[in-house]
């Protein structure tokens, strides 16, 4: 933002604390918005989050200036400092916020939620752990004091990305394990809930390693660590002098100085050389969606989705109103189903149902009706179809079709009595000019088996489409 304002107005010479004054708010603002992107034509931002950050970043900048003013007794920059602030609290809202946010909701809502392929997913972890090995063994078998912090450096890479796609962690919080994590990792416990553990648990508590570290809001999240993962960190750990790794530095994986290396970083790196398809999908925080979704379409218990959400390092209200299935799917598979029964005024067959247990009648799928309507059936467009009528004589009416050797096709006309008597029973769905149920076409038929003898079920629904499907 200081950039852009000394490009803007040419003072070369200004800084940070020279802007921060009442008179200088307007300027602040602009500069603001040249430095995010904005777009005067449809009040846009490029890059929306960048303004929001200057502005809570300006805010606290102006709260410490105000802070040394005080302790300085120095009134003028208080003063200054104060109606800033005012402003900032009055007028930054409408001069930036408002359009960042507009920006950042409209780009959210226009960006594809796309997951990664189970292919690419797959390729990842793959090249990850074959990477790994490599790496290892290269760290393992390199005697040549100048080629083992590039050896180091390069397992640690590796193995952070590896780690995170593991267990779905958040790439901050596995790049600032410390040494003090890891000295305090340890296997299952064993003994106590063995008896709770089928045989394949109680064998993978065996050969996994747990180390607990930081997650957001100081939340202790675990990390699960393999047998090779765990060969790998001791070495790291092994060779952490050798490689050139400073004392004072207590991460794990380590970077330059007393920093740490970034995972994100790791990941894309090693993301564009798997040979996957869609590399840009394979990020952090689209497999920790990938894996919330799995949990949601294994329908898993409350206990069960609480240990999943603890592991991620997330609350479970967290973890159902942010990782679930894609709203369109929830839409078409399940939300259509109440749909479906509203429209048809079906509200028993809701009440006291989840969306899981409402169900519908197979004869009343839509799929059915799309299929029937695209293949041209016999239907007209006035009151008076001419439809399909079976030539054998029907005592009964089951609403199974007959094989094609036994029907005829006979074109016949809807007679008065036929569709009066389907006013007369079926009125309630013409009223909501809603198409009757298969169940409710054959209460008719009972109800008047000889005026219906040579029409089907399908006949009479198809009759009700062609009456009022226009107008539904």
């Amino acid at each position: 933002m200081v950039l852009e304002y000394r490009s803007m107005t040419g003072e070369t010479n200004v800084d940070l604390a020279s802007l921060i004054r009442p008179e200088k708010f307007v300027a602040v603002t602009s500069a603001t918005k040249l430095a995010a992107g904005f777009c005067a034509e449809n009040n846009v931002y490029k890059t929306p989050s960048l303004a929001l950050k200057i502005g809570h970043g300006l805010k606290t900048c102006c709260e410490i200036l105000q802070g040394k003013a005080i302790m300085t007794q120095n009134s003028a920059i208080k003063k200054s400092c104060k109606a800033f602030l005012t402003l900032y609290d009055l007028q930054w809202g409408s001069y930036v916020t408002h359009h960042a946010l507009r920006s950042l909701q409209e780009g959210r809502r226009n960006n594809p939620k796309l997951l990664p392929l189970t292919e690419d997913v797959v390729k990842f972890a793959k090249h990850l752990k074959g990477e790994m090995h490599a790496k290892l063994n290269g760290l393992e078998k390199e005697s040549n004091t100048n080629r083992i912090a590039h050896e180091w450096h390069n397992l640690s890479e590796v193995l952070l990305a590896h780690i995170v796609v593991f267990n779905r962690k958040r790439p901050g919080e596995v790049s600032k394990m410390t040494m003090q994590d890891y000295e305090n990792c340890s296997q299952g416990e064993g003994g106590i809930i063995d008896g709770a553990l089928s045989k394949w648990e109680r064998a993978l508590c065996r050969v996994l390693w747990r180390v607990e570290i930081v997650g957001k809001r100081l939340r202790t999240v675990p990390v699960l660590l393999t047998t090779t993962m765990k060969r790998a960190m001791d070495l790291l750990k092994e060779r952490r002098c050798e490689a050139g790794i400073e004392e004072s530095n207590t991460y794990v994986f380590a970077g330059s100085g007393e920093g740490h290396r970034r995972a994100c970083d790791a990941i894309r790196v090693h993301s564009t050389k798997c040979n996957a398809e869609h590399p840009e999908h394979l990020r952090a925080t689209h497999l920790r969606k990938q894996i919330a979704t799995v949990a949601q379409i294994m329908n898993l218990k409350e206990n069960e989705l609480d240990v999943l959400a603890n592991f991620l390092g997330h609350d479970i209200r967290t973890h159902r109103e942010y990782y679930r299935l894609p709203d369109s799917t929830v839409q078409l598979a399940k939300v259509s189903k109440v749909l479906l029964k509203m429209e048809r005024g079906d509200l028993e067959g809701l009440a006291n149902k989840g969306l899981e247990e409402v169900q519908l009648d197979p004869s009343e799928e839509y799929i059915t009706d799309a299929e029937s309507d695209s293949e041209g059936e016999d239907v007209q467009s006035d009151d008076s179809p001419l439809v399909t009528v079976r030539t054998e004589d029907c005592s009964a009416y089951s609403g199974k079709s007959k094989s094609p050797s036994e029907n005829h096709p006979i074109r016949k006309v809807w007679t008065l009595k036929e569709k009066t008597t389907v006013a007369d029973h079926l009125g309630s769905f013409l009223l909501r000019r809603t198409l009757p149920g298969k169940a409710h076409i054959l209460k008719l038929f009972n109800a008047e088996p000889q005026t219906f003898r040579d029409r089907s079920w399908t006949n009479v629904k198809d009759f009700v489409r062609t009456r009022f499907g226009r107008r539904m």
